[in-house]
């Protein structure tokens, strides 16, 4: 998420909509202080009057018919990845965070992708 202090006017819309993720700098315009995309950032967003804001969509994929079980991904990203019942690793948050891509970059077989 990033706000273009070129196209940034100061309105607030987006401080006062979605205080966890925006504040104001020493300029008067808003920056991202949060980049957790929340529904009121993506209000905040829908609300800006000259488009400044911009929220990048990342995606993970788990493709677990690649997975051989070795648990990188779940002693690395236990929030994101358990194993089931056969062994194997499965997806149980698709949130993105340092951790996932950690496990991506650890997983001998690809079976976790981040999508930019």
């Amino acid at each position: 998420m990033k706000v273009d202090s070129d196209k940034c006017v100061g309105c607030g819309a987006c401080v006062s909509i979605a205080p966890e993720n925006f504040k104001f700098n020493d300029e008067g315009k808003s920056v991202v202080i949060n980049d957790s995309i929340t529904d009121e950032a993506k209000e905040a967003k829908e609300m800006c009057p000259v488009d400044a804001i911009t929220i990048e969509t990342k995606t993970v994929e788990f493709i677990q018919e690649r997975c051989i079980g070795c648990g990188a991904c779940v002693s690395i990203a236990p929030e994101n990845f358990k194993f089931n019942d056969e062994g194997r690793a499965e997806m149980i948050d698709s949130s993105i965070s340092d951790e996932v891509y950690d496990a991506s970059s650890a997983c001998p077989v690809d079976a976790i992708n981040i999508n930019e």
